[in-house]
């Protein structure tokens, strides 16, 4: 019987290489077809779209294994970019198992998109976990209360994509704000799910809100028009903002804010 398919993606740039070669050489010792690349902290490009594409091909692998320092997992910009990948997967295949490993300490807590990692140590025996894992069913997913997945592009840049789960009752107006810094929001649209809108009549559209929430300073738009369970609220930003937030439009009755925090 074949070996189940593991990808590992190796954090560290071009240190490190005695513990990637036993990484791999762990892996194989239990059977795993195993397959990686190191990490391309290019977000300026999106190339982290191009290791999303391959982790939800069909014949992609069963399981993904992020390997790295503490200083690699507290990356801003590896963050960032495992956050938009995790987003961009959450509306098709992925890996049935995502393990993150830290090489030299304790690992990170991480960014809220990926906290469903199975962490693993590096201490003798963590090889038998990734492969026990391999073959057990993987829990059922809670689907969240909203829709969240994310477009992007080196020529069209970075777009959220917010709104309703399918079977959930319409948004009447959405809001959708950042934490600034470098980051802006430049552009906002509703349009049909799963493909960025060629035009969008924009209901009473507002730009620059302020909001606080928890503490955090955001700034964000928004619009009135309702949105459907087809439909999805779509925001381009330009820059990487650490945290962003979303919720229906605060003249309605659907106020519940949803905080992602990104890196």
């Amino acid at each position: 019987m074949a070996g189940k398919k593991v990808w590992v993606t190796w954090l560290p740039e071009k240190e490190n290489e005695a513990e990637l070669q036993q990484t791999l050489q762990q892996l194989q010792m239990v059977g795993l077809e195993v397959s990686g690349a190191p990490w391309i902290d290019d977000l300026e490009k999106c190339v982290w779209t191009e290791l999303a594409e391959m982790l939800s091909a069909e014949d992609g692998p069963e399981l993904w294994l992020i390997a790295g320092r503490t200083q690699d997992f507290n990356n801003q910009r590896i963050r960032y970019g495992l956050s938009l990948l995790l987003a961009s997967l959450s509306q098709s295949k992925q890996p049935a198992k995502i393990f993150s490993q830290c090489i030299d300490g304790a690992l990170p807590t991480l960014p809220t998109l990926c906290q469903h990692f199975t962490p693993l140590d590096a201490a003798a025996g963590w090889n038998a976990k990734v492969v026990a894992a391999a073959y057990i069913s993987a829990p059922q997913v809670v689907e969240p209360d909203y829709y969240l997945t994310v477009i992007a592009h080196s020529a069209i840049g970075q777009w959220f994509e917010v709104g309703p789960n399918t079977n959930d009752a319409p948004w009447a107006g959405a809001m959708f704000g950042i934490i600034e810094g470098d980051a802006k929001i430049t552009f906002q649209a509703v349009g049909e799910r799963g493909q960025l809108p060629e035009k969008s009549v924009n209901k009473f559209p507002s730009m620059g809100i302020k909001a606080e929430i928890g503490g955090d300073e955001f700034v964000a738009c928004a619009l009135q028009n309702d949105i459907t369970g087809g439909q999805s609220y779509y925001v381009k930003i330009t820059g990487f903002p650490s945290k962003i937030f979303f919720a229906g439009h605060p003249g309605s009755d659907q106020a519940e804010v949803q905080v992602i925090t990104l890196s």
